[in-house]
């Protein structure tokens, strides 16, 4: 049984890669470029979505096989005496999504997941708060933390222009960082996160954050599709058949991207 089943699996993935794939009736056809559609929808009282929608393929891993496009999501927390940004998107949506979102509010951000490819995006919501804010406070796993420091180094290359130049400003150090491990939490006022750190192999740095207030957990790539989503419908709670809108998106992420470890992945999610 488990090895037809994982015959099926990569004959899925095969197939995704050397295969076209019919795109769902849902998702519509690219119309010109996407990648700058950033929405904003409130899911709870002090809970926000910010998701950077794109229709087109922009890659070509075998996770994106789909072909149904693809959202970044982050989120705005906001306590009685404080603010967090959770998560950043990729440096595609960089520009967009600080347009979008009140950077200057900001007081802190956390980071369930960071790869080189999303530090534009925290240069960009550097750069957009005002030259005299308090530093931002950015939360992250210590793996997160050494892509961060490499990131800052000149001449390296690792080195990051755009990062390097937005966190040191004429009046000092806009950002500052701070690693969390497992247990820790972070008090927003009349709300708390509560960190669970949830590495993985291919993601060593993943940390799970749960919203005492609202009681979301935000599971960083635990739990992903790669899908456009209606800009009318941004929660599968509006849709119809609700859980099942999205089940086969993630079924497909979860065995290209977790089932080859599944083991860590389970103990991730046992944490």
């Amino acid at each position: 049984g488990r090895v037809r089943a994982r015959a099926a699996r990569a004959a899925r993935v095969r197939a995704a890669v050397s295969e076209p794939t019919t795109p769902d009736a849902s998702v519509s056809a690219p119309a010109p470029r996407t990648t700058d559609q950033v929405f904003v929808d409130a899911l709870a009282p002090g809970v926000s979505s910010v998701r950077c929608v794109c229709r087109e393929r922009l890659k070509f891993e075998v996770e994106y096989g789909m072909q149904r496009g693809s959202t970044d999501n982050s989120y705005v927390v906001v306590g009685e005496r404080a603010t967090a940004l959770l998560d950043l998107p990729d440096k595609s949506f960089a520009q967009a999504f600080a347009d979008t979102i009140d950077c200057a509010s900001l007081d802190f951000i956390v980071l369930g997941h960071l790869s080189p490819k999303r530090l534009d995006s925290l240069a960009a919501v550097l750069e957009a708060r005002p030259a005299d804010a308090p530093a931002l406070e950015v939360w992250c796993s210590n793996p997160a933390a050494q892509v961060i420091y490499q990131a800052l180094k000149p001449g390296t290359p690792a080195s990051n222009e755009a990062l390097t130049g937005a966190w040191k400003g004429e009046k000092g150090l806009r950002a500052r960082l701070r690693t969390v491990r497992t247990g820790d939490s972070l008090d927003l006022g009349g709300r708390g996160l509560d960190f669970v750190t949830a590495p993985t192999p291919r993601w060593p740095d993943a940390v799970v954050t749960y919203d005492t207030a609202s009681k979301f957990l935000f599971t960083s790539k635990l739990f992903s599709a790669h899908v456009a989503t209606d800009a009318a419908r941004p929660t599968d709670a509006d849709a119809s058949d609700g859980f099942e809108e999205y089940l086969a998106d993630w079924r497909y992420f979860f065995d290209c991207m977790l089932a080859p470890m599944a083991r860590p992945a389970s103990a991730a999610l046992d944490k």
